[in-house]
């Protein structure tokens, strides 16, 4: 179903995504999110068994940021690209703050909090699933104004580097 995020983090680079699926990359992240509810069965089993699962948690949830870069970057007209980068970030914010009223709420089952927000991701990876897609061009709903629009600025762009020059790089003060 997902392809390779490594791949993809590596292929967002060079606008060149056929051969990966952002979205399904991003519905695999929220399905890997699974493990979250995992988490107070490892805690009653032992203190290794919870440090697996919570690792297990961090990798899944470390795979989301470069994959939405990568779709902003084929979704949202460079002009406005600033802005959506804000908002996303924002709403990782908001989702914390949000979580943590929502733990205060099943104070009493602290287990419940674990289920409610892995069930929840995987609600997410659901919907996602059915109604996203990779690129504009891909997607079943998008009128053709809306496509021009999306393309019309991605054409703006200046292409990327075709070659990192590493030497230069890794002699940097700053690499050191």
């Amino acid at each position: 179903m997902a392809s390779n995020p490594s791949s993809h983090f590596a292929s967002s680079t060079t606008h060149k995504r056929d051969d990966t699926r952002a979205a399904d990359d991003l519905t695999a992240g929220c399905a890997a999110d699974a493990p979250l509810r995992l988490t107070p069965a490892a805690a009653r089993t032992s203190s290794n068994a919870l440090w697996l699962v919570r690792v297990c948690v961090g990798l899944a949830e470390g795979l989301a940021m470069p994959i939405i870069h990568a779709l902003l970057s084929a979704w949202v007209p460079a002009g406005e690209r600033s802005r959506a980068l804000a908002l996303t970030g924002s709403g990782c914010f908001l989702g914390t703050v949000g979580a943590f009223g929502c733990a205060s709420l099943v104070d009493e089952s602290w287990p419940m909090i674990f289920y409610l927000f892995g069930g929840l991701g995987l609600v997410w990876a659901a919907a996602f699933a059915l109604l996203a897609a990779s690129h504009p061009s891909g997607h079943r709903h998008i009128s053709d104004a809306e496509l021009r629009h999306i393309g019309c600025s991605r054409s703006a762009l200046p292409p990327p580097p075709a070659r990192v020059a590493w030497r230069p790089l890794l002699r940097e003060p700053a690499f050191l």
